[in-house]
């Protein structure tokens, strides 16, 4: 069974924990994998060992602008905040990364032209779904112009690379949700 090796910035690793992350934390990725089998999505060795340490792990419970409400952290002597940012590691629950979804983003360049393979692992913000490829990337994807019409009608499907390893996706996905602001010192 593959292992995560994770190199979590501070800011990081502040976020995760106070999501419920340890880097002992083994779960039972079974649903999730599951649900991304029925997405018609690949399953690889490191979605599983993602899964394992941070499947299920949410902010969706938290209904204030900030997620840990009055938590102030601090980071190399600044105050912050964690700024709300709707992140869930629950593939169920990824917008847009069904089975009616599966063939843009299986299908797209970014995966196709370079062999990789992709399966949704949750979701980020309002409407992205985060995706992991087997080489380690960690991807947003969102669909635009879903106004005018069903996925059916959808011409522009859009990825956003957020690192090329976990550890650099993990970063950069936490470090967006940091607010360094006035009411952070008080």
């Amino acid at each position: 069974m593959e292992r995560l090796e994770l190199q979590l910035s501070p800011i990081a690793e502040t976020v995760y924990r106070q999501l419920g992350w340890t880097p002992a934390r083994d779960v039972d990725p079974t649903v999730h994998l599951e649900h991304i089998v029925e997405a018609t999505y690949p399953l690889f060795p490191l979605a599983e060992a993602f899964l394992r340490q941070f499947g299920g792990l949410t902010t969706l419970g938290s209904h204030n602008r900030f997620i840990f409400a009055d938590q102030v952290f601090e980071h190399h002597g600044i105050p912050y905040r964690l700024w709300r940012m709707f992140e869930n590691f629950i593939p169920a629950y990824s917008q847009h990364a069904d089975y009616e979804a599966a063939p843009y983003w299986l299908n797209h360049p970014l995966i196709v032209d370079y062999g990789r393979l992709i399966c949704p692992i949750g979701s980020y913000d309002v409407g992205s779904t985060i995706f992991l490829t087997s080489d380690g990337w960690i991807m947003t994807g969102q669909f635009y112009n879903m106004r005018w019409g069903g996925l059916a009608d959808v011409a522009k499907s859009a990825l956003k690379i957020w690192g090329t390893t976990p550890s650099e996706g993990l970063n950069a996905l936490a470090e967006y949700a940091v607010l360094f602001d006035n009411v952070a010192k008080e």
